[in-house]
């Protein structure tokens, strides 16, 4: 039962929860994700006007809520937030040798450390790691494997003290990996794996769901998506030694060919790529995957949107890989589709918009404090339909269908060049996003139905994204 407080304040946002403690239980559940069980560990901050003792269980801060002295009694007329401390201007790019061979398991390097002394269960760790990346294995499945090594070994079990204290070590190993929890903590500590974040859309809906004999269950349920930053990922990749090296010692080609993006006009005409030689270029992609059969009836309720990119750099050898294509954000296709992608599009800009800053983004690279790197968006990828729904153009179906001119289908048979042809720019592209605001809905003179958040960048613009899906257009 709670005791009769008027309010609280939100220690992860500072606003005043007026209520008792369950409001603020709620507030945190659904907008924060954070669960304030009595048996749930983690950090909780006690945020009454100006305390700020820590706790690291929902029953300890829900006990210390209802006895601080500083405890909300009303409502504060202010709430006081908190800025970002300024980041230090300046870069560190160290140059590094060129490295002839690249290796296939560029990103084993936690996993296989000779100079370590031997550790059985991240042993255990690595291969359980790589059952799951690199053949899908599902969880239960490892489980089953944990459990059944444990109940082998124990059977195994004889009166040799050496063999069962290795045996006995054995066990101890597979019992701390048994179950996901357990991995994604001890993959988390030691291996350096990097969870997504799991980013609220919206405000909670009422859903109602089968939940197995008691039938239908009717509760409030967020919409969520899984993010994957790119300052996470680019800090895990400088940290290793071999991609540093890769990615330092990219050269132009000598003898004129054009053997990968830095030898092409659009490199050397750039406007941050011409002046940082070394500045990040970063190709995304998105698509929808279907995860589900593709014979079912309703698998486009089950399909997802999937955000990725790889990084230009990197030589063509290294891209071709499929561990060298790195996840940015996943999101449920009914949620793109009934929201649009705006949601999405500004977790990734934000991240844009420090990777072009003049500073650049601050990484954390293990033995480089204070690294920075610079960079943007060389292009856009995808299929043709996947496209207009970011980029912001009406469907491929539509009268003005190219997002490349303004050509009109009932054209095509008449134009056989581009010189008949007028190309879509800056200038038309916004003049078509204001008709399309001004009429509320697409404007099929131009063939725009919204604007595009990845034009909100310093560098690129979706009018100036050259990349098609031939295969689409054809």
């Amino acid at each position: 039962m709670d005791w009769p407080i008027t309010g609280f304040t939100c220690f992860k946002c500072l606003q005043f929860i007026n209520g008792p403690f369950k409001f603020l239980s709620k507030h945190l559940r659904l907008v924060h994700f954070v669960k304030t069980s009595a048996a749930n560990r983690s950090n909780y901050t006690c945020a009454q006007n100006g305390c700020s003792e820590t706790f690291y269980s929902g029953g300890s801060f829900y006990n210390h809520l209802h006895v601080c002295e500083k405890t909300s009694r009303t409502k504060p007329a202010v709430v006081m937030t908190v800025a970002q401390p300024a980041l230090p201007n300046f870069d560190v790019n160290p140059p590094s040798p060129p490295v002839d061979v690249i290796g296939n398991d560029l990103f084993d390097e936690n996993c296989e450390n000779e100079a370590a002394e031997f550790d059985l269960t991240k042993s255990f760790a690595c291969i359980m790691l790589k059952l799951r990346a690199d053949f899908n294995v599902s969880h239960e499945a490892i489980d089953f494997i944990s459990s059944e090594f444990q109940k082998s070994f124990l059977d195994f079990i004889v009166d040799s003290t050496t063999i069962l204290d290795k045996v006995q070590e054995t066990i101890l190993a597979l019992k701390n990996l048994n179950t996901q929890k357990k991995r994604s903590l001890y993959f988390k500590k030691h291996l350096g794996f990097k969870s997504p974040s799991e980013i609220p859309v919206g405000q909670p809906q009422q859903v109602t769901r089968l939940n197995g004999p008691s039938g239908l269950v009717t509760r409030f349920e967020t919409p969520t998506f899984q993010y994957i930053s790119l300052r996470t990922t680019l800090s895990a990749l400088f940290s290793i030694q071999q991609f540093r090296d890769l990615y330092f010692s990219e050269t132009e080609s000598e003898d004129g060919f054009v053997r990968s993006h830095r030898d092409s006009l659009h490199f050397k005409k750039h406007p941050l790529f011409s002046r940082v030689t070394n500045a990040l270029r970063i190709m995304l992609f998105f698509d929808d995957a279907e995860f589900t059969n593709p014979l079912g009836s309703k698998t486009k309720k089950h399909d997802q949107g999937i955000f990725n990119f790889i990084i230009a750099n990197m030589p063509p050898s290294f891209n071709s890989q499929l561990s060298s294509i790195f996840p940015l954000a996943v999101c449920n296709g009914s949620l793109l589709r009934e929201t649009g992608f705006d949601f999405v599009l500004n977790e990734i800009m934000n991240d844009i918009h420090a990777l072009e800053s003049n500073s650049g983004m601050l990484l954390d690279v293990d033995g480089f404090p204070g690294f920075r790197i610079r960079g943007t968006i060389v292009c856009l990828c995808g299929d043709t339909k996947g496209i207009h729904e970011v980029g912001g153009f009406m469907s491929p179906s539509a009268d003005k269908f190219c997002r490349l001119c303004l050509i009109r289908r009932s054209q095509i048979p008449e134009v056989s060049d581009t010189q008949s042809v007028d190309f879509r720019n800056r200038v038309n592209y916004e003049e078509g996003v204001a008709n399309a605001n001004d009429l509320g809905k697409a404007d099929s003179t131009t063939g725009i139905a919204r604007p595009c958040k990845l034009n909100e960048s310093r560098y690129f613009h979706i009018t100036e994204n050259l990349s098609f899906d031939s295969m689409h257009d054809f």
